[in-house]
């Protein structure tokens, strides 16, 4: 009679392992019913299992095969609206510098002070560096923008420049 009890322990223990707490707790009352009777199969055993949605490895999601054929151009027509910003800023020159506008926009960089004028479209412009940008001549710009900090301001280049020119690849080490 032990013997019995304990196999229907471990069936009980090794089918609430593999089922919900509710589907436990019926088990559970079925395995007291049986105890002194013959054991029996699972009630699972008696029922089909519920069919799971097979995902095949290396198997595309739905969609990519029809983005994958978009040209490049349509795919970055089809992103969301770069907002151009704008931000008071000092553009920071060995020898003074000079304070005035930072528009940030989907095509350039322009700064305005009363002592310059700066427009860089994306195009020239290599990358994201420090606070600033670094152009593909290598000349560098950087920025103090009012009310952030370097390190906020070094984020806002950075996300500006992934933005608008996707494949440029960012890295400050320059």
């Amino acid at each position: 009679m032990l013997i019995v009890i304990g196999v229907l322990c471990g069936l009980v223990i090794s089918e609430s392992d593999r089922r919900s707490p509710a589907e436990s707790s019926k088990l559970d009352n079925h395995a007291v019913a049986q105890a002194g009777a013959t054991i029996q199969a699972p009630a699972a055993a008696a029922r089909p299992a519920k069919p799971s949605p097979a995902v095949l490895a290396g198997a595309a999601p739905p969609g990519a095969v029809a983005a994958a054929m978009r040209p490049a151009s349509a795919t970055l027509n089809a992103a969301a609206p770069y907002t151009p910003e704008k931000f008071r800023a000092t553009h920071k020159k060995t020898f003074g510098g000079c304070t005035g506008e930072l528009e940030l926009t989907r095509t350039a960089l322009r700064f305005r002070c009363p002592k310059s004028e700066l427009d860089f479209p994306i195009d020239e412009i290599a990358n994201a560096h420090k606070d600033g940008v670094v152009l593909k001549s290598g000349e560098k710009y950087h920025f103090a923008i009012a009310n952030h900090s370097k390190d906020q301001a070094e984020a806002i280049f950075n996300t500006w420049l992934s933005r608008v020119q996707p494949a440029a690849q960012q890295n400050s080490a320059f």
